[in-house]
């Protein structure tokens, strides 16, 4: 199989950053993939990246705008449905700009915590000094944590930021991951949308939804 591997140069700083940082805890074994085409009922579409492991996808979205763009969140809601309802992955994990800049050591150990199989147990040590005493309190403690394909999910509140509204996405972490499954029925609803206008270009779908229902079925 050919494998489009992960390594420079990076279409975006945002990709480069988080390639560079999580290629570090992976297991030698592990490989992750860039710009990976896939071709669905409303044209093609690339994830930033993959990880394929054990039969399954994991899809990671380096977005260079906040969560709570709006236009940006719902065509991407959109986009999400159909790359999951065509099962071209099972988790989409999605890291806003600041998060990838500012909450890196975060980010991963949340992931590393979720899919500890696919990390190198040795550096996630070195991983776990660089996290914050927040995720590391709450993660431990507080939260009752469970992995994304078993349909659980766990927030963590960053004090300054927990003023922000929240948008309609799974959260694995309020500021550091959020992440979509094909378990939420939005994706499925819109999904059948889609498919009974026989699919095609998402804005002119979301627009003639929006249209009809009056809300972007979120």
């Amino acid at each position: 199989m050919k494998y489009n591997l992960a390594n420079p140069p990076y279409e975006s700083l945002l990709e480069e950053v988080f390639a560079k940082s999580i290629k570090k805890y992976l297991k030698n074994e592990i490989i992750l993939q860039e710009q990976h085409e896939v071709e669905t009922l409303c044209g093609s579409f690339r994830f930033d990246f993959i990880i394929e492991y054990n039969s399954r996808i994991i899809a990671f979205e380096c977005d260079g705008q906040n969560f709570h763009d709006e236009n940006a969140a719902i065509y991407d809601f959109w986009r999400d449905s159909v790359l999951l309802a065509e099962n071209h992955a099972q988790i989409i994990f999605r890291l806003s700009g600041p998060v990838l800049m500012q909450k890196m050591a975060d980010c991963l150990f949340l992931l590393s915590y979720i899919y500890a199989e696919i990390f190198n147990h040795k550096t996630i040590q070195e991983l776990k000094i660089q996290t914050s005493p927040l995720v590391l309190e709450q993660v431990f403690h507080q939260a009752t944590v469970k992995t994304p394909n078993q349909n659980h999910i766990f927030k963590i509140l960053f004090p300054e930021e927990s003023k922000i509204s929240t948008t309609p996405v799974e959260e694995i972490s309020w500021i550091c991951l959020k992440s979509e499954s094909y378990t939420d029925d939005r994706h499925k609803k819109i999904y059948g949308y889609i498919k009974r206008n026989n699919g095609g270009r998402l804005n002119p779908l979301i627009y003639k939804y929006h249209k009809k229902y009056k809300n972007y079925g979120l």
